[in-house]
């Protein structure tokens, strides 16, 4: 019993609580990522693949709990729209480097659009629960490598 009284003093709570507690306040809403994709020159690229895909904790690794996709539209604008569902962790929106673009197959690297400027993409955008049933806007620039 003072160690229960001890951990809530301190502010820890079992792990067990945190989860559930997270996972009830998941919303109905969709996820919404939109964003722009554009080349080395600011010029719209259509036809671009983005995916975004939640992924679970379990163990060492993840395990995929959803995975959707699209195309970039003439003027480079894309929308994806998903309700995550319970278990998610979190959210990746992933750009493809390598696409095939009016059937051409070209190689890309991928930057996304910081603060005013655009930076080398390392890995993929990471949405978290918090962000889950709101709209979040990710740009991306493709340079031919």
């Amino acid at each position: 019993m003072k160690r229960r009284q001890m951990l809530r003093l301190l502010g820890l709570a079992p792990p067990v609580f945190l989860v559930s507690c997270r996972d009830s306040k998941v919303p109905s809403a969709p996820t919404i990522v939109t964003g722009k994709v554009t080349d080395e020159h600011d010029m719209p690229i259509e036809g671009a693949l983005i995916r975004m895909f939640g992924t679970k904790r379990q163990g060492l690794s993840g395990v995929g709990t959803f995975s959707t996709e699209g195309l970039t539209h003439k003027d480079g604008n894309y929308t994806l729209s998903y309700v995550v569902p319970r278990g998610t962790d979190f959210v990746n929106v992933s750009p493809k480097g390598t696409s095939t673009i009016n059937d051409q197959t070209h190689d890309y690297s991928v930057q996304m659009n910081g603060v005013g400027s655009y930076v080398q993409l390392g890995s993929s955008p990471v949405l978290h629960w918090g962000d889950y049933g709101k709209t979040t806007t990710i740009n991306f620039q493709y340079k031919k490598r």
